[in-house]
C-alpha cells in the first residue's frame, strides 16, 4: 500500500520519518513516499534524506505552491500537488503527524471505486448548497458522524485520504481549490480551503456524481490525540493515530511504541528526540 506524505519543513520531515519508522514495525505492507517542494529544508538536510534512503523511501519533488488565499501563501496545497504528481495509481495520503500503530487491511480500501476520507473531529457551517451548485454538483444527501459525535454534512479531515487514482484526485482537488478560492462569499477559506475543496473534488470523481457511504472512511483510521481530553485510552483500539506532535501523549497511551520504533535504525532515537523538542506546552485554550 503506497502512503504519500508531504515533507516541507524540518519539523514535518521529522514527523514523517517517525511515521515511516513506526510503520516498519506495525505496518510493513506500507510503502512510504515523501513529497517535497523544490527549495524546502528537506532537500538541504543530508541526514534526513540519508535516513529516507536507508528506509527505501522514494522522494518526489513537487512545485512550490503559487496559490494565495486571502492574501497569504497557501502551503497546505503541497498535499494536493503531491497527489497530482504521484501518478495514476492508488495511494493513501496522510499528514506527517499520523502513524499507524497496527496494519490497515488493504481490502478495506481496494474495493472502493471513489476517493474516500475520514470525518473531521468537529463540524463547520458553510454555505454548502451554494458551493455544490457553484461547482455544478448535486448536494449530497449523506450525513456522517464527526469525531465529536455530531451528525454533519460531509466534512473531512484532509490528513487521511484514500485515492484509487492519486493523480486524478490531485487534479480535481486543485481545480476545486482554485475555483472556491475565487468565491469571496465562502468564509474561512484560510486556512480551510483544502478541506472545503476536498468533498467537492471527491464528489466530482464519484461514480454516482455525489458522495455516498463509500466516500467515508472509518474514524479509527485517524484517531486524534488532544491535550485537553482527560482520558484517551480508546486510541489503543484504533489503527491510525493523529498525534499533532504530542509525543508525550503517545508515550502515555502507547508506551511501548516509540522504543519499538527506535530499534529500527541507529538514527531513529535521534529523530524521535529532535521531533519531541518541537512539542509545545499545552495552552489553556
Amino acid at each position: 500500500m503506497d502512503v504519500v506524505v508531504v515533507v516541507d519543513s524540518e519539523r514535518i520531515s521529522l514527523a514523517a520519518l517517525l511515521a515511516a519508522l513506526v510503520a516498519c514495525r506495525t505496518f510493513p505492507e506500507s510503502r512510504y513516499h515523501f513529497a517535497a517542494p523544490s527549495g524546502c529544508p528537506f532537500w538541504r538536510q543530508d541526514a534526513l534524506r540519508g535516513l529516507a534512503a536507508d528506509l527505501a523511501i522514494p522522494l518526489l519533488e513537487i512545485p512550490t505552491p503559487a496559490l494565495q488565499v486571502e492574501g497569504r501563501p497557501y502551503r497546505i496545497l503541497n498535499k494536493v500537488q503531491a497527489l497530482a504528481a504521484f501518478g495514476a495509481r492508488p495511494a493513501l495520503l496522510t499528514d506527517s503527524d499520523l502513524f499507524f500503530h497496527r496494519p490497515l487491511p488493504a481490502e478495506y480500501l481496494t474495493w472502493r471505486a471513489c476517493p474516500a476520507a475520514v470525518p473531521e473531529h468537529g463540524q463547520i457551517e458553510l454555505p454548502w448548497q451554494r458551493l455544490y451548485e457553484a461547482c455544478g454538483l448535486p448536494q449530497p444527501q449523506l450525513r456522517q458522524l464527526c469525531g465529536s459525535g455530531a451528525a454533519s454534512r460531509p466534512w473531512f479531515n484532509a490528513g487521511l485520504v484514500a485515492a484509487p487514482d492519486a493523480a486524478a484526485l490531485g487534479r480535481a482537488w486543485l481545480e476545486m481549490a482554485e475555483r472556491v478560492n475565487h468565491l469571496e462569499w465562502v468564509p474561512r477559506r484560510f486556512p480551510y480551503l483544502d478541506q472545503i475543496a476536498l468533498p467537492l473534488a471527491m464528489a466530482s470523481l464519484a461514480p454516482q456524481g455525489t458522495l455516498t457511504a463509500a466516500s467515508v472512511l472509518d474514524g479509527r483510521l485517524n484517531q486524534n490525540l488532544f491535550h485537553w481530553q482527560k482520558d484517551q485510552s480508546y486510541v489503543g483500539n484504533g489503527i491510525g493515530l493523529h498525534h499533532h506532535g504530542r509525543l508525550s501523549l503517545v508515550q502515555r497511551y502507547l508506551p511501548g511504541l516509540l522504543p519499538w520504533a527506535a530499534s529500527v535504525h541507529p538514527q531513529a532515537r535521534s529523530i524521535i528526540d529532535r521531533y519531541a523538542a518541537y512539542e509545545e506546552a499545552p495552552s489553556n485554550g
